[in-house]
C-alpha cells in the first residue's frame, strides 16, 4: 500500500500516549501501525507527542518503501507527500518550514533529506549539493534546483525570442520590437538555444552576444541549430543579443534563447 506511514514500538516504553492526537494510546508490542489510516499528514506533523516519542526511541517510523524516518524529520512530512504516497517524481517539490527539504536521489530512486537551509543562509556548494536538491531563496522568492551538469543552482526558466525577416551581417530583433537586445534585470545562465530559418544559406553562423561581444557561435545544419547543453553566465544590466553572421542572406529567421535564474554565492 503506497499511502503508509508505519509506527512500530521498540519496547523501551510499555505504552505511549499521543495526547495531541486525540489521546491515542499505543501499547507495546505494536508493529507497522499505519498512522495515515487514523490521522492526516498535517495532524502528524503538528504532533509534538509523536516527535518526542520518535526522538526518545520509544517508536520507529517507516514509509511505504520501508525507509526509516529519522528523528527530527517529522516536520518535513507535510512537504513530502510524494514520498509518503509513493508518487514517482523526477524533480522534488515543496518547501520545508523547519529549514530542510526532501530531494530526489537518482542513485537510489528515493526521496532523501537535504540539509539545504531555506532562508538567510546560502545553499550547499558543489562539494555537498546533489542531484535533485532544492533551495528556496527568500530574497527573490525563487525555488532553486541544483543542476549537477552545470554545477549551479538554477530556477525558473525563461525564453528570449529573436527574429529577422531577412539579414546578413546584422543583429536580429527582439520579439515585439526593433531593438536588438534584451536588458537583463537578474543574474541568469543561458542553458539552451535554437535557431531556424525558412530560406537562405545553409551552414550559416549565428552568434550570441553579451554587450556586443560574441560568447557563443551557432552554426546551422539544414537551416537549423539546437543545443540544450549551454552554460553561459550573464549578469544584471547585461544586454543579450543575437547576431547573424555574414556570408549569405537568410530569410524569416527565429532564434530562441532559454535562460534560468542563477544563484551566485556571496
Amino acid at each position: 500500500m503506497a499511502d503508509e506511514l508505519k509506527l512500530t514500538t521498540t519496547g523501551t516504553a510499555g505504552s505511549i500516549t499521543l495526547t495531541d492526537l486525540g489521546k491515542r494510546v499505543i501499547t507495546h508490542p505494536t508493529t507497522d501501525l499505519n498512522l495515515l489510516e487514523e490521522f492526516t499528514v498535517n495532524e502528524l506533523v503538528q504532533s509534538q507527542d509523536l516527535k518526542d516519542a520518535l526522538s526518545s526511541g520509544y517508536i520507529t517510523l517507516t514509509d511505504w518503501n520501508e525507509v526509516s524516518i529519522p528523528a527530527g524529520s517529522v516536520d518535513d512530512l507535510s512537504h513530502d507527500a510524494q514520498k509518503i504516497m509513493g508518487v514517482p517524481c523526477v524533480a522534488p517539490a515543496g518547501i520545508v518550514d523547519a529549514g530542510k527539504l526532501w530531494g530526489y536521489d537518482h542513485d537510489t530512486g528515493q526521496m532523501k533529506l537535504s540539509e539545504a537551509a531555506l532562508t538567510s543562509e546560502e545553499p550547499p556548494d558543489a562539494t555537498s549539493a546533489s542531484i535533485g536538491s532544492i533551495w528556496f531563496d527568500s530574497a527573490t522568492n525563487l525555488q532553486f534546483i541544483w543542476d549537477a551538469s552545470r554545477q549551479k543552482w538554477l530556477a525558473n526558466h525563461n525564453v528570449l525570442t529573436f527574429s529577422r525577416t531577412s539579414g546578413n551581417g546584422t543583429y536580429m530583433n527582439i520579439s515585439g520590437g526593433a531593438a536588438r537586445g534584451y536588458k537583463m534585470t537578474s543574474n541568469l545562465t543561458i542553458i539552451a538555444a535554437h535557431v531556424w530559418y525558412a530560406s537562405g544559406t545553409d551552414g550559416k553562423s549565428f552568434f550570441i552576444h553579451i554587450n556586443g561581444s560574441s560568447v557563443h557561435e551557432m552554426v546551422t545544419s539544414g537551416l537549423d541549430y539546437t543545443d540544450y547543453t549551454l552554460n553561459i553566465d550573464f549578469d544584471t544590466e547585461d544586454e543579450i543579443q543575437v547576431y547573424i553572421g555574414s556570408g549569405g542572406a537568410i530569410g524569416n529567421a527565429v532564434c530562441v534563447v532559454e535562460t534560468a535564474f542563477r544563484y551566485d554565492f556571496v
